[in-house]
């Protein structure tokens, strides 16, 4: 029974650990160097599925009011100049 529950735990774990990379520490990286380094601009994709949890709704918050306050403030998008990558750019990136 020992040696089954092992097995188990350890299936489980293996299958989880990338959806929660994917869902929760990935997001959780991205605020956290968002909120703390000045030059950092990443924009964080929201999964539709999830966008009524938690951290979700706070990456929502942080591109929609933080991240353009944090670059208006740093003065990257007053004079017209493009930023780099945007969100569209990253969305299509996938599609073949």
């Amino acid at each position: 029974n020992f040696f089954v529950i092992i097995v188990l735990v350890l299936v489980i774990a293996l299958f989880y650990t990338k959806h929660f990379a994917q869902t929760i520490s990935d997001v959780a990286h991205i605020l956290n160097l968002g909120l703390r380094k000045k030059d950092y601009m990443l924009q964080i994709k929201i999964n539709s599925y999830y966008k009524d949890h938690e951290i979700y709704r706070l990456a929502k918050f942080y591109n929609d009011a933080y991240l353009p306050a944090k670059m208006k403030k740093n003065g990257s998008n007053v004079s017209g100049i493009s930023t780099g990558l945007t969100m569209k750019d990253l969305l299509g990136f996938n599609k073949k």
